[in-house]
């Protein structure tokens, strides 16, 4: 009703609309007229029917406004009460959403606030800690401890900003206990989501919101089969009865991996090993590490860290693997791990499918339970243990080690091709040690897997580091080697002392002095600001001039800005004056002014 107001308060045209005069062709009286009738449809448009009904009889704007000022004012008082009771009692739950709580404060504030209410800092800050839950008090008791330090207020936006932090911080550590307790349960509920059918694929071990298929919450997310793989397998499964039953994976989402396939034929039926994957860059960054295989018992999964032995690996989102001691390492990649398996003084070389990529881990863990369901027998006798195959053909004859553990340790080999990178990115990897040192590991193989690029082996090495790094710089001497100044004025050293501690009485905290090369004759005088330094030289030089018949011919001092401004400039190049300026950050190359100083001091 911005405006209208003017129809609230008076029954007949008031004095703006007449001296307005017309306006788009209507006069005042044709005005006033038209936003009466604009008022009454705003009331009719915005009153509920049961307040229409007693004021419909009533046409005037100011009559309604008056009766709605009788039937609601009451019930604004009542509304002030409710309110503010509800601001003082409200309370965040420990399970609430504090910053949903706050909010619900500062809107009861505002309304308040709209009904000629008006709260304070002091009291919203109070209301505000005082509706936080009993579990924020250590939190409490610092934030007022800290500004009762200060002898501060305490204000809104802090106790938000600390309420706020401490819920973060309760989230990051509920977050990370959820964690922990899905890498121990993930076993559990593993077997629990093979009854589970999705209402999208019609297929069983996930639900509709993570089906990979048309129509599911991650459609086209699923990883890519490549087609020759698959016609590879399928023509494998037609040949072999025994790896069709443990090759086929049914579903993407089936937990019955296949584990265990005897691989001799693999290279005559045209099955390609390249280590294709979306994990190619992140395998070639793994470090190489002794290859160390361990029979495992207890565990439920085959896991392994040697990228170069795994074909078809490719990428998974990343899954928990714990470990007895409660260590956590995460699967990145999944695929078929190539392994030799020992056999006598022979060896097997085996596939293990499906077996989990994870790189942080320091060997490889070959699961008995997967080879076992995967139609394998296994069995341990004496110290060595045997794995045998449907027909009894003896697959592999693992013996114990010392410790009890079977355990298949085997040469360290490289695990890729050679890295080809230059003598300067060696120098640098390598803490900046010298190039011969890197040319005499490379040649006597300290340092495998690199192939050093070293185009002019005489030359010196440029690195701008270990330039910068090992940089000296002369030795000052403690007495000058210079002979003095012939006369008094050819040479005067000048600096500018402060700010002092404690000002003067007159109010200066700086000091400036000029002292003579040939006699060491010596004049001080005090500054209230750097800026006085010229006007205290130029009285120097007149001094010397009047007393002595002397014009300063050099003029030696740091690099402050007192000295080198343009204006102190252009007085000595009108004077003839040269200017010898020290090493920046070097006080030693003007001892004699700095020396001073010290003198003057102590």
């Amino acid at each position: 009703m911005r405006g209208l107001g003017d129809h609230l308060t008076d029954d007949t045209i008031t004095h703006d609309y007449t001296s307005a005069g017309d306006i788009g062709g209507l006069k005042p009286e044709q005005r006033w007229t038209r936003d009466k009738i604009l008022v009454n449809q705003i009331f009719g448009a915005t009153i509920p029917d049961s307040v229409f009904t007693q004021i419909k009889t009533t046409y005037e704007p100011k009559d309604v406004w008056a009766k709605l000022k009788e039937l609601y004012e009451g019930k604004s008082r009542s509304m002030l009460l409710d309110l503010g009771r509800k601001f003082q009692n409200t309370r965040c739950g420990e399970n609430d959403d504090v910053r949903t709580h706050l909010d619900k404060i500062a809107d009861l504030r505002e309304r308040l606030s709209s009904l000629g209410r008006t709260v304070g800092d002091a009291e919203y800050t109070s209301v505000m800690l005082g509706s936080l839950p009993h579990s924020y008090d250590p939190a409490i008791d610092s934030l007022t401890n800290s500004y009762e330090a200060s002898d501060k207020d305490l204000t809104p936006a802090a106790v938000t900003r600390m309420a706020l932090n401490e819920e973060e911080k309760r989230k990051l550590r509920k977050g990370k206990s959820a964690t922990q307790d899905e890498a121990f349960t993930a076993e559990e509920r593993k077997y629990k989501r093979k009854s589970v059918e999705c209402y999208n694929c019609h297929k069983m071990g996930h639900y509709k919101t993570e089906c990979w298929a048309k129509g599911g919450g991650k459609e086209g997310q699923g990883p890519k089969w490549p087609r020759k793989d698959e016609d590879a397998d399928k023509d494998k499964s037609k040949s072999t009865k025994e790896s069709a039953s443990v090759a086929v994976v049914e579903s993407l989402q089936d937990e019955s991996w296949a584990v265990i396939v005897d691989a001799p034929d693999a290279p005559d039926e045209g099955k390609s090993y390249d280590n294709v994957s979306a994990l190619t860059d992140t395998a070639a960054l793994t470090p190489v590490k002794p290859e160390v295989e361990l029979y495992d018992s207890g565990a439920s999964r085959h896991m392994s860290p040697f990228s170069h032995r795994f074909t078809n690996l490719r990428s998974i989102p990343p899954r928990p693997i714990t470990t007895a001691n409660s260590r956590v390492f995460y699967a990145i990649g999944s695929g078929d791990l190539k392994i030799d398996v020992p056999n006598g003084a022979s060896t097997t070389p085996i596939t293990l499918k499906d077996t989990l990529y994870a790189p942080d881990m320091g060997l490889t863990i070959v699961s008995i339970s997967r080879i076992a369901a995967a139609g394998f027998s296994v069995a341990f006798e004496g110290q060595s243990c045997r794995i045998k195959a449907k027909d009894g053909r003896i697959v592999g004859d693992i013996p114990a080690s010392p410790n009890g553990l079977y355990k298949v340790e085997h040469a360290l080999t490289a695990a890729a091709a050679a890295e080809q990178v230059d003598i300067l990115t060696v120098h640098r990897r390598l803490g900046h040690i010298s190039v011969d040192t890197i040319r005499t590991l490379v040649r006597t193989n300290a340092v495998t897997g690199l192939h050093l690029i070293d185009p002019h082996p005489s030359s010196p090495l440029t690195c701008d580091s270990c330039d910068y790094a090992k940089a000296t710089r002369k030795v000052i001497r403690k007495e000058t080697t210079t002979p003095r100044a012939e006369a008094f004025g050819d040479e005067v050293h000048s600096d500018v002392w402060g700010p002092s501690p404690v000002n003067s009485l007159g109010g200066r905290k700086y000091y400036i002095t000029f002292t003579d090369d040939h006699t060491r004759f010596t004049r001080l005088a005090l500054l209230r600001t750097k800026d006085e330094a010229l006007q205290a030289y130029k009285t120097f030089a007149a001094w010397a001039l009047t007393q002595h018949g002397a014009k300063i011919k050099r003029l030696r001092s740091d690099r402050g800005g007192e000295y080198t401004g343009n204006i102190f400039t252009e007085f000595l190049n009108s004077q003839g004056t040269e200017r010898r300026l020290t090493t920046h950050d070097t006080p030693q190359h003007n001892g004699v002014a700095e020396s001073l100083n010290r003198r003057l001091l102590e």
